[in-house]
């Protein structure tokens, strides 16, 4: 009851009860009105007070609800990174980003260390590479140490950065700006000793992947269009990332025929069963051909193309696009397969009058398919080059490769890998690959692996080849079989 309503009340009995008292007659109605005055007050006094406690508690209940308001909004605003609602923390990588999620960057690392010996049945000697002055070697290298700068700018544009000590070809004293080593001296190139242990980027740090990337609507279709360096979409195994390999390193198939890293515009789609993609670059680095001249790294003003065009379809039988992203298929994954083609043509100006000529041109075709079991995987690719030089007659180098791999339980994986190529070239090195790698890998954690396996070079690895430091074997002519024990401890977060 409200306390004017109880005041109320009461004032009016207490009126009523000193009438009927100025109306009587008798001390004994005097007695009894004056006992129920007594009473009414009691009752009144304990109404004001429970009603005065009552005022008092909301009032503290107030007050504190306000002081816990203050505080949450406080700590809220020191936990979104100074009033900007920002987040952070790590999802597959440190990030950082927006409240509304409009601008983001994420923060990956790659760290692949190894221990590497390389042999020859070819016999002794102190120094060199040729003949009987091959000896052993083994040394330990920081084959990548690399940082990725990814995320999004207003929704809208893609971004990608990556930053790496050591050569992302694996060739020796270039910085990794060449890929590979030219035929000879008359290349600028010839053949270093002792290759073993050396990533090739001398302390440097290269630029790899540098673009940006959006979303465009095209005939009511939704495309991607990047621009900037990337690896320009032909041979499956190289557009893997190294961190996502089953073996040690590319294979020397893949050194051999593959384009390395591109300057220019590429055009992307993506549906549930088709992937594909187009580009216009500088050019290709493809060192079956052009001894590693190519687009990376590269000015309009040192662009050694006239034109360079490059293309690849992939369609996806069944499985999740994302778990065609490796070459692993671990058990408990959903089991998929998936068949590529993909091509390049290029022709070449006068820049480099020493090793090309205009009316030069190259051209190569590849074709390859990924079954994943849910525990086992197999993958082959077989490529194909053709180079027309004014002055040289036409060649026609191809390879192939076939890799599977068996997991033993959740963190063992057995593998095992055969390449060969043929440079379809004449002269005194060897033009031919012929390659077997046997090996084991061991998933530390999500984030750790170990790999050891063993190369056998059924054959000389020629000079041809001469991204081989980066995989254990030397490029050397005259010297019999090579093999190569490769270890490596790899951490990527």
């Amino acid at each position: 009851m409200r306390l004017t309503k109880t005041v109320g009340l009461l004032a009016g009995t207490t009126a009523l009860t000193l009438s009927g008292v100025c109306f009587g007659n008798t001390d004994e109605a005097n007695t009894d009105a004056l006992a129920q005055i007594a009473e009414l007050k009691a009752e009144l006094a304990a109404m004001k007070a429970q009603n005065g406690e009552n005022w008092l508690t909301e009032q503290r209940a107030d007050q504190i609800r306000g002081i816990v308001q203050d505080v949450l909004a406080d700590s809220e605003t020191r936990s979104s990174l100074q009033s900007s609602g920002a987040t952070a923390g790590y999802d597959n990588g440190f990030f950082i980003s927006s409240a509304d999620g409009n601008f983001s960057m994420k923060i990956n690392g790659l760290v692949q260390f190894r221990w590497i010996f390389n042999g020859s049945t070819g016999g002794g000697g102190t120094s060199g590479v040729t003949g009987g002055d091959y000896h052993d070697s083994w040394g330990f290298d920081v084959r990548r140490a690399r940082v990725d700068f990814s995320g999004s700018m207003g929704q809208t544009w893609r971004y990608m950065l990556q930053l790496q000590y050591g050569s992302p070809f694996g060739y020796l004293g270039n910085g990794g700006v060449l890929p590979v080593v030219g035929p000879g001296a008359a290349a600028g190139g010839g053949i270093r000793p002792n290759l073993i242990g050396a990533t090739g980027g001398a302390g440097n740090v290269n630029v790899l992947d540098a673009y940006v990337e959006r979303d465009v609507e095209l005939g009511g279709t939704e495309f991607s269009l990047r621009g900037g360096q990337f690896k320009a979409p032909f041979m499956r195994e190289w557009l893997i990332d190294p961190g996502d390999l089953t073996t040690v390193d590319y294979s020397l198939l893949t050194y051999y025929f593959y384009q390395g890293y591109s300057t220019g515009l590429q055009l992307g789609y993506e549906s549930d069963t088709l992937r594909a993609a187009f580009a216009f670059t500088n050019g290709l680095n493809t060192p079956a051909q052009i001894y590693g001249l190519g687009s990376y790294d590269t000015s309009w003003t040192s662009n050694p193309t006239r034109y360079s065009f490059a293309g690849r379809v992939e369609y996806k039988m069944s499985g999740n696009w994302a778990d065609f992203d490796d070459l692993n298929s671990r058990p408990g994954t959903e089991a998929g397969v998936m068949v590529g083609v993909a091509g390049f043509y290029q022709a070449y100006n006068d820049n480099y009058t020493s090793l090309l000529a205009a009316n030069t041109n190259v051209g190569g075709l590849t074709a390859d398919v990924t079954w994943n079991f849910g525990g086992a995987s197999l993958f082959a690719s077989l490529v194909w080059e053709n180079a027309s030089r004014a002055a040289g007659g036409t060649t026609n180098p191809w390879g192939f490769n076939v890799q599977g791999g068996y997991f033993l339980n959740d963190d063992m994986e057995v593998f095992a890998r055969y390449d060969y190529a043929n440079a379809d070239t004449t002269g005194a090195e060897a033009t031919k690959l012929s390659v077997i790698t046997l090996g084991m890998n061991y998933f530390v954690s999500t984030n750790a692996r170990f790999t050891v396996d063993f190369g056998w070079s059924f054959n000389d690895v020629g000079n041809l080849f001469g991204s081989a430091p980066s995989t254990g074997f030397a490029p050397a002519s005259l010297i019999g079989s090579q093999y190569a024990i490769r270890t490596q401890l790899q951490l990527s977060f």
